[in-house]
């Protein structure tokens, strides 16, 4: 299987010291044996001539707005569309679940609620569970979340998966081809609490948030039940 990965932002710098790129984590987290990711750096402007060589795109999360009126963003925009018309499967994470959003018709922007950082329960719906890769899922399925922005609208079509108390559109599908989710499956905790602790450092966000943020984070999010859930999606139920 060949798969586009689009890396949208590159990565803290206690990420790149201790984990690597945004790229990294996720050819971790969805590798598998005879697999092949094409890394393109969409910020630079680079991006598939054509889809018809892969089956997949998947997009990581970046510091961006994925609203933003910027050249690289519409041309991810064109590529989203591109890659669907292409018939090529979707994933996208945190910016990456809002792009594809905003590129098929919806609409995302910043959240009325503020920040959502930490670790986070989605709510899954019975939409959820009559997805094929939902299956062996439980409720609470827990995910490491950091970001103010959200899709306020999702696409014609698609259905939502899943929420939280502050962010109504955590996880959307269209059809069987396209899966975007909000919170970050491919980050270790260390990621997010080095990002919180910056952030309140730096006065982005209040001691009292990242306090509470922090204490959320005694507990591990259900990576093992997020991986096993998306490679589902990319490549189909285990033989």
């Amino acid at each position: 299987m060949r798969i586009a990965l689009f890396s949208t932002g590159e990565g803290s710098s206690y990420c790149l010291d201790n984990f690597g790129t945004y790229a990294d984590l996720f050819i971790d987290l969805l590798g598998e044996p005879g697999n092949c990711f094409d890394v393109f750096d969409n910020q630079a402007h680079d991006f598939p001539d054509s889809f018809e060589a892969y089956d997949a795109v998947v997009l990581t999360g970046s510091a961006e707005d994925a609203h933003a009126d910027k050249p690289w963003i519409h041309r991810l925009n064109a590529s989203i569309r591109h890659a669907d018309e292409a018939g090529c499967r979707i994933l996208g994470v945190c910016f990456g679940h809002q792009a594809v959003a905003n590129a098929l018709g919806g609409r995302s922007g910043r959240n009325t609620e503020g920040w959502e950082l930490g670790l986070w329960a989605l709510d899954l719906n019975e939409d959820f569970y009559r997805q094929p890769y939902a299956q062996g899922i439980t409720a609470p399925l827990k995910i490491l979340e950091i970001h103010q922005d959200h899709v306020i609208e999702p696409p014609p079509g698609a259905v939502v998966l899943a929420s939280t108390p502050s962010t109504p559109v955590q996880m959307f599908a269209i059809g069987d081809r396209i899966l975007c989710l909000q919170g970050h499956p491919e980050f270790e905790t260390d990621i997010v609490r080095d990002l919180v602790e910056t952030r309140v450092e730096s006065g982005v966000i209040s001691e009292e948030l990242g306090r509470a943020s922090l204490e959320s984070m005694s507990e591990e999010p259900d990576r093992e039940a997020l991986q096993t859930m998306l490679k589902c999606f990319l490549y189909g139920p285990p033989q």
